[in-house]
This record gives C-alpha cells, sequence and structure tokens, in this order.
C-alpha cells in the first residue's frame, strides 16, 4: 500500500480538484461508485473508450446490488461536462454514445481512491492486479 499512497500524494494536486469536481454534490448520489466503475469498465478498443453498457458489471458490483445502466447513465453525462470537471470526453450520436478518461492517468487514480476507500472488495482488487492484458488505453 506504500506504492499507492505515494502515487497518491504525487499526484494529488494534479487529480484531487478534478476528482472532486465530478464528485462533489450537495444530495446523496453515487457519483464515487459511477466513476469508480467508468474506471473499471472494459474498454473495447485501444483508444480507451467504453459504453455504458461495459460500467454496468463493475458498478452492480460496486454498489453490491443488481442495477439497471438508468442508474449512472446521468452520471456519465455529467462527467462529461463543465458541472461534472469534463473528467471523461464523450463521442458518438444518442445510441452509440462512449466515454473515456480526458487524462488517462485519472483512470488509475480514481481505481486507487477506490481502494484507499475500501469500494474494492480484496478480491476485486487482487484481480486488478493479476491481469495480464494491458488494462489502461494506449493512446
Amino acid at each position: 500500500m506504500v506504492a499507492i499512497d505515494e502515487f497518491i500524494a504525487d499526484n494529488e494536486v494534479t487529480f484531487v480538484d478534478a476528482y472532486r469536481v465530478a464528485t462533489r454534490s450537495n444530495q446523496a448520489n453515487f457519483f464515487k461508485e459511477s466513476l469508480l466503475a467508468c474506471a473499471l469498465a472494459a474498454s473495447k478498443g485501444d483508444d480507451g473508450f467504453f459504453t455504458a453498457n461495459d460500467v454496468l458489471e463493475p458498478y452492480t458490483a460496486i454498489t453490491q446490488s443488481k442495477k439497471t445502466i438508468s442508474s449512472y447513465d446521468d452520471h456519465l453525462r455529467r462527467f462529461a461536462t463543465d458541472k461534472g470537471g469534463n473528467i471523461l470526453k464523450r463521442r458518438g450520436g444518442d445510441r452509440q454514445v462512449q466515454y473515456r478518461f480526458t487524462d488517462p492517468m485519472m483512470q488509475p487514480y480514481v481505481i486507487i481512491k477506490g481502494i484507499q476507500n475500501q469500494m474494492i472488495d480484496e478480491e476485486s482488487k487482487n484481480s486488478l492486479l493479476r491481469q495480464e492484458e494491458p488494462f489502461f488505453p494506449t493512446l
């Protein structure tokens, strides 16, 4: 966990504001869970883009309850606007929308925050650490 803490400390100034803006709200919400699910979503190609459907499995695992895309779809749209800090980039039309992190280094930051906040269980964390395929997009 020392390496994780060092990564957070080294990048805190760069990422903390973007993370805070993306997850800030005066009302109860699941922005942190939605953003973490985006970070864990499997992208379809080397460009790092994912769909709302790709977010469903990690979102359901994080919230530990059966969910539908409508549970977080507004969050994804919000993350791609000024209100959500433009933490995600959006492309495509209404039925073909895809997202990716605007800054590719935000993805591991969000995952690490999820681990620190105990939003990722031990089995999932170990699975992330054992992945053989490249997890992060190449740009």
